[in-house]
């Protein structure tokens, strides 16, 4: 997997008109895009102020990109690469297949609380539909197929599991609506008190133990 370019702490300074000449200036470009994302938010994003940061006219990063979806796309793009890169760097020393899913979904999680603007872009009517930009389309895609090779080793203990698809769409849904909700509430701004780890262990066992019961369960994997 290609390493994602988001930076995870404040940029360097540069004269990013140097890679211009270089031939970076596509990446450079995204960098900047992603930098303005995290600080002003997609709607605020614009290519004119993309171009400024790296020295070059607008003209530049339209030839690039053609437009501010297009841009917008590319940094989701980046998004799910390193969002699908966090979950398994979260995951690669665990051998035991349940502790493996916890790690996938609290990585998610902790992914959008860390890149909350990049997250909702991600999923924004921005960049809708995805089917306009295959790439991103491609490693949403892929972020996905990831996610269900990590449910069906979970599962499999507890039979065949006949409906993966559905699962790990189910598995996703609480990941996303957690996530969704710990960054439309802060803390302080909560309906609750109850601790933030806490509320995300108590909806991960409950979606682990459902899953599992379900495929217990499953007419297939019955005696017969």
């Amino acid at each position: 997997m290609n390493e994602a370019i988001a930076p995870e702490s404040p940029p360097v300074q540069r004269d990013k008109r140097d890679t211009f000449h270089h031939g970076d200036l596509r990446r450079a470009l995204l960098e900047s895009a992603w930098e303005l994302v995290e600080e002003r938010g997609a709607a605020m994003t614009s290519l004119r102020e993309v171009a400024r940061r790296n020295g070059v006219a607008a003209s530049s990063a339209l030839h690039h990109f053609g437009d501010k979806a297009t841009l917008l796309a590319a940094v989701a793009e980046e998004g799910f690469r390193l969002l699908t890169k966090t979950m398994i760097d979260a995951t690669a020393d665990v051998a035991d297949k349940k502790e493996h899913l916890r790690r996938f979904f609290r990585s998610y999680v902790q992914f959008a609380m860390t890149h909350p603007a990049i997250f909702n872009l991600m999923h924004s009517s921005l960049i809708a539909p995805y089917s306009n930009y295959p790439r991103l389309l491609d490693i949403s895609v892929n972020t996905f197929r990831t996610t269900k090779e990590v449910m069906r080793a979970y599962l499999e203990p507890f039979g065949t599991p006949t409906r993966l698809g559905r699962d790990a769409w189910a598995f996703w849904s609480a990941a996303h609506g957690m996530a969704s909700l710990l960054i439309s509430f802060p803390p302080g701004e909560r309906p609750t008190r109850v601790e933030e780890s806490e509320l995300v262990s108590g909806l991960l066992e409950t979606v682990l133990l459902g899953l599992a019961e379900q495929c217990r369960q499953d007419p297939v994997n019955q005696p017969a």
